[in-house]
């Protein structure tokens, strides 16, 4: 009897102590002049849930391959053509790939998209928050609800224009 309750006390006193890693706002959250250097890969055999826990996950990366690289920068949405769009926006983010940029609205705990401009653009009638920190890996923290009217198929997700949501 002696040994199962020390068990019992070791197994509870564990998983009371144990906490599962926080990604807090440090560092996250993009100002003006930061540069991104991205490469993406093709995912092909890549299983992406990965093996063991949250706090202990394992991936097997060789059977990815690069893509071209890609250069995401970040600039004072005032000096952009599309500026009058995005009244809200305080960094705007270009890239190497393709023309105009992406709006966002940033907080010490948030990073919000307001739209982008590529050609025809997309002006959201409301931001919505893209991350919120800080973030619990598998931990479910924001379930967001939006509506919006769809555009046409295999544009992705800039194919939905967001009316209203949270």
């Amino acid at each position: 009897m002696k040994k199962t309750i020390t068990l019992m006390s070791l197994l509870i006193s564990s998983f009371s102590f144990s906490q599962l890693p926080t990604i807090t706002a440090t560092n996250q959250i993009p100002a003006v002049g930061d540069s991104i250097f991205y490469t993406d890969a093709n995912t092909f055999g890549f299983d992406p849930a990965g093996v063991g826990t949250v706090t202990s996950k394992v991936w097997d990366y060789s059977t990815l391959s690069p893509t071209s690289p890609v250069t995401f920068w970040y600039v004072d949405p005032t000096t952009t053509p599309e500026t009058a769009n995005f009244p809200n926006a305080n960094i705007a983010q270009a890239n190497s790939v393709q023309s105009g940029h992406e709006y966002f609205e940033t907080t010490p705990s948030s990073i919000s998209r307001w739209g982008y401009t590529s050609g025809g653009g997309i002006y959201y009638d409301s931001s919505f928050v893209r991350y919120s920190f800080p973030i619990t890996p598998g931990v479910i923290q924001n379930v967001p609800n939006y509506t919006g009217t769809m555009s046409a198929f295999g544009a992705g997700e800039d194919s939905v224009t967001i009316t209203n949501g949270t």
